[in-house]
Order: C-alpha cells, then structure tokens, then sequence
C-alpha cells in the first residue's frame, strides 16, 4: 500500500494476529489506522489528532502518542476510552515510546532544549515520573518488568535494574525488544 510511511520513526504495532495499527499518510497529515492484514486493507481510522509521530498501544489498550499540539511536540497518553490522562508538554522531539508488559508504565526518551537526552519512566499506577538515564538509545522491558535492556554508544547492551537504577553489561548490539 503506497499510503503506508513507517521507519524508526513512524512504528507498527501489531494489536493481534490480524491486525496492526500504523502511522498513514504523510507528515503532517497523517492517522493512525487500524490496518487488517489478511484482507491487507485498512480497517478504520484508529487515532486522528495532528501530525502524529512514534506512538506505543499497552496491553491494556492505551495510546502513548507523540504528536504536534500548537506547533509543539508533546506526548499524550489516552485510556481506552480515548480520554487524556498524562501529558508532558516539555517533550521536545520522540525519540522512542516503549509500554511495560503489564501497561503500568511507559519509558520514553526525549530531548529537551539545551539539555541532554534523558530516559523518562512514568508509572501509571503511582503517578510519578522519574529520569532513569541519560544518553539511552533505546530500552525495552523485561517479561516481568522489573527491568530494562538498553542501547548505550549505539551498539551496546545493558541491563537496568529499575530498583537500584544498576547497570550490567550484556553483549554489543542494538535495537533491543525483549519479547518473553
């Protein structure tokens, strides 16, 4: 489909084993939509607000979204009904959005003006937000979400202990996703 627009930036998220939801269309004018892969058709219109960016769907059916509000790029969390229940408005630029499997808590990397990079963790059930690292390229959480496999200097791998904030070599790499 030659509507479709997805790299690094622009993810898919596979929400069961028909259906995706994907960014279409072309910056700025683009939607999330719910793509049905066996008929490779799209199915509906997912999520349509402006100018969306990299997006996470958690286990329980919330969106995390980067996206252009006012000529500023926030992220927003909205429930399954659709109704917003967290934003950061100082996110400058997405760099990535990564749900914990439970859907309690969402890491995100952002870049702030004047300010290095920085790995938020906002839990949902205590409603903190906390800086976990600095100069993380990419993180996932492990199967029981107590910790984070992370991308530091492009192509090395560590363990983050989300408890004591340790970190412990694992293997050169990149693009971590820790699937159980």
């Amino acid at each position: 489909d030659e509507k479709l627009s997805t790299n690094l930036n622009y993810p898919i998220q596979v929400l069961d084993d028909q259906r995706i939801v994907i960014n279409i269309g072309r910056y700025p004018d683009n939607y999330l939509s719910l793509y049905d892969m066996e008929n490779c058709l799209e199915e509906s219109v997912y999520y349509d607000g402006k100018a969306e960016r990299g997006f996470a769907i958690s286990s329980n059916g919330w969106l995390a979204i980067n996206e252009e509000l006012e000529g500023d790029l926030v992220l927003n969390v909205y429930d399954e009904q659709h109704q917003l229940v967290f934003t950061d408005n100082e996110v400058d630029y997405y760099h990535f959005i990564d749900w914990s499997k439970d859907g309690s808590m969402l890491i995100y990397r952002v870049g702030k003006s004047k300010s290095e990079d920085q790995l938020y963790l906002y839990d949902f059930k205590t409603n903190e937000q906390k800086i976990i690292g600095d100069h993380i390229h990419h993180a996932s959480f492990s199967p029981d979400d107590k910790k984070l496999i992370i991308e530091r200097d492009g192509d090395q791998l560590y363990f983050l202990d989300l408890r004591s904030l340790e970190e412990s070599y694992v293997i050169e790499g990149s693009s971590p996703n820790w699937k159980p």
